[in-house]
């Protein structure tokens, strides 16, 4: 399947949009009334990787487990966290 450049832009909007929301860090409140700039790119050192998991077609555990993998390691997520 070939896609364009718009689909690629419009994916990682939705995409940082999904991570943004799921927020497993605790980090993005994007209706918290503070000043300061919100983190809307904490996540995007994941999203283009998530997307190529997705784009390739691995199934959810294997999308899981990437996930599980890089929230442990880059962004230094424990469970209970």
């Amino acid at each position: 399947m070939h896609h364009d450049a718009d689909w690629a832009r419009r994916a990682q909007l939705e995409l940082r949009a999904l991570l943004n929301e799921w927020d497993p860090l605790g980090v993005f409140e994007p209706d918290d009334g503070h000043d300061g700039p919100s983190p809307v790119d904490e996540y995007d050192c994941i999203r283009d990787p998530l997307m190529s998991h997705l784009l390739r077609g691995d199934n959810r555990y294997e999308v899981a487990e990437y996930l599980r993998n890089e929230l442990q390691t880059t962004l230094a997520w424990s469970r209970g966290s």
